[in-house]
């Protein structure tokens, strides 16, 4: 198995084609998985989004397929917007079907040679190219946030703190810091002394 080497959040292409990595191994996942929900290495996972929100529906014992096939993390703004907003990448959840495997996967994957080549847009600006080839909707803000979101720092306030399923330390630089902005969080959600 190749290394990936360590890059630095620089804007680079080592750096783009890093954080491009995740939509082809999301991709292949599909190819044996129903559904895939990616979460970058800094966020808080309070629990199972695949019970609580997304995915908890019944009907006669049975569960039900999600109506949408991309979900992501709204990259700013408390404020319900419906199925806009910025793409964030910290959180992804694609669902196979066939508009996934005939549209947008291709589509998406044709833009690596962007990457690769270092053209200088990023895998979420490519991604809002193409979410509107499928169903897609932002995730709840209130449930799935993230500091850029929802932080006192930003003048904002997460309304629930103890409902959230997914906390984001995006917009934090460096581990120290992001480990103390998770530490205030779980505060403010009651769950930290």
């Amino acid at each position: 198995m190749p290394t990936i080497p360590y890059v630095e959040f620089a804007g680079g292409v080592e750096y783009f084609y890093l954080t491009w990595l995740k939509y082809e191994l999301s991709f292949l996942a599909l190819d044996y998985a129903n559904e895939v929900f990616y979460l970058d290495a800094d966020v808080l996972l309070r629990k199972n989004p695949f019970e609580e929100v997304l995915f908890g529906r019944q009907a006669n014992g049975k569960r039900i397929p999600g109506e949408y096939d991309v979900m992501y993390q709204r990259e700013r703004g408390m404020k319900e917007l419906g199925c806009g907003g910025s793409v964030n990448g910290g959180l992804l959840y694609f669902r196979n079907s066939t508009q996934m495997r005939e549209k947008f996967i291709p589509a998406m994957l044709a833009q690596r040679v962007e990457i690769v080549n270092g053209k200088g847009r990023s895998d979420q600006e490519i991604m809002g190219d193409f979410v509107g080839l499928v169903r897609f909707c932002t995730l709840p803000v209130a449930l799935f946030t993230g500091h850029c979101a929802g932080s006192r720092s930003q003048g904002r306030d997460i309304p629930d703190p103890a409902a959230v399923i997914t906390y984001h330390t995006n917009c934090v630089t460096g581990l120290k810091a992001k480990v103390a902005n998770i530490r205030s969080f779980l505060q403010q959600a009651g769950r930290v002394t």
